[in-house]
């Protein structure tokens, strides 16, 4: 990505040492990498995340970088969200490597793919609405077209309960599974699951909101033929699926196995001892074969999407767009670092460190923009008073 690379930097603090697992720096910017090998069942946690902008703040480093091969709790999306620190989960991290990759051996041919249409062009996608957009460097552009196999089945049964009552399995339709990750995009969730969702991290939001946008697009819109090509203000990455027309068959039947599983009560009548007869409710559990389950077609569809990044002082931002319908997924530059409950949208970034600020929290000096950190010691101590003139100050400061 163009930053030259240090592993495991150790530097010297006032209380000792402190280890960044990756130092990235070009030109003068430096940003700190930490990096999580965690199993899959284990999220990062709210502790990971203190302990690494601790380091930062020790050996000075403003930009920070979480990679994991897992997910982040709640907690620990909310606490890099207000600390300026970017996350990649498994996800992420996949599908970088993959875009990133793609190309850099030898030189990547134009292809021809079955992919959506491209609705939201560059223009759009990059457009920055801050008044001091000149402090915002593009760093990277690239529309990635990401593979999904599109398995079309229809699953059919009977099952009979000890009463002679049918049965049946009747379902059909379109599984969608990611060709890179072999994930089910669009998976039946239950209601439990929908209220389960409120306690979710951000990062789990994020691409459930993925998967339901792609799953969406998917099915209302149809692939055209067509060969990406790039331009001089992007590149174009088209990802090879790293899971085959036959792995995607057997994840998307036993999805639909899984789906059309189900417990089914059922009347009957047992007599006692005593001169009444007892209702009973037992049940049966209604699972179809695999035999039972067809499939009926399979295609394999690109869906396009911008991945955006710029840097503004010692910071990197993202922005995540589904390009055929200009569903903005992730936006790091879009509310502001300084707010501690509600993020106001973003207004400006300060020339110095390059935090994104809202009005509340950009301040006017000398015909630029800065945060309260950054602004001169007259200024500061004016904001700090909270007083009704810090106001006006703030405002005529340039005049």
């Amino acid at each position: 990505m163009g930053y030259s690379v240090e592993l495991r930097r150790r530097f010297s603090t006032q209380s000792g040492t402190a280890e960044i697992d990756i130092v990235l720096t070009k030109g003068s910017r430096k940003r700190g990498v930490e990096c999580k090998n965690y199993d899959i069942s284990r999220n990062v946690g709210i502790k990971e995340l203190r302990d690494f902008k601790g380091r930062l703040d020790q050996v000075g480093i403003i930009s920070g970088l979480f990679v994991t091969s897992t997910i982040f709790s709640g907690e620990a999306e909310q606490y890099a969200d207000s600390n300026g620190i970017e996350t990649w989960d498994r996800s992420t991290l996949q599908e970088k490597l993959m875009a990133y990759f793609t190309g850099r051996v030898g030189v990547q041919r134009a292809e021809t793919v079955d992919a959506l249409p491209v609705a939201q062009r560059f223009e759009q996608a990059s457009v920055l609405n801050l008044r001091n957009k000149e402090a915002v460097k593009l760093f990277a552009a690239l529309l990635i077209y990401h593979p999904y196999h599109l398995v079309k089945y229809r699953a059919y049964g009977r099952r009979k309960d000890p009463t002679g009552k049918i049965h049946k399995i009747s379902d059909e339709g379109v599984c969608i599974v990611d060709a890179l990750d072999g994930d089910v995009v669009n998976r039946d969730y239950s209601f439990a699951d929908g209220v389960g969702g409120i306690l979710r991290s951000k990062e789990q939001r994020q691409e459930r909101e993925e998967a339901k946008s792609v799953s969406r697009e998917l099915v209302e819109k149809s692939p055209e033929r067509q060969t990406p090509a790039p331009t001089g203000e992007y590149q174009v990455k088209v990802l090879q699926p790293q899971v085959s027309d036959n792995t995607a068959w057997k994840v998307a039947r036993d999805a639909v196995i899984d789906k059309n599983s189900r417990v089914v009560h059922y009347q009957s009548k047992r007599s006692d001892d005593s001169l009444f007869g007892v209702l009973d409710s037992p049940s049966i559990k209604v699972v179809p074969r695999e035999s039972e389950v067809t499939r009926r077609g399979q295609s394999l569809a690109f869906v396009p999407k911008w991945d955006i990044q710029w840097e503004a002082g010692q910071m990197t931002f993202q922005r995540r767009i589904i390009a055929s319908s200009g569903k903005v997924i992730r936006d790091s530059i879009a509310k502001c670092a300084k707010c501690s409950i509600v993020h106001r949208a973003t207004v400006a970034v300060c020339e110095t460190c390059g935090l994104p600020l809202c009005e509340k929290h950009s301040y006017e000096e000398v015909d630029a923009l800065f945060c309260e950190d950054h602004v001169s010691d007259e200024l500061r101590q004016r904001i700090k008073s909270g007083s009704f003139m810090s106001r006006v100050f703030k405002r005529s400061t340039s005049a």
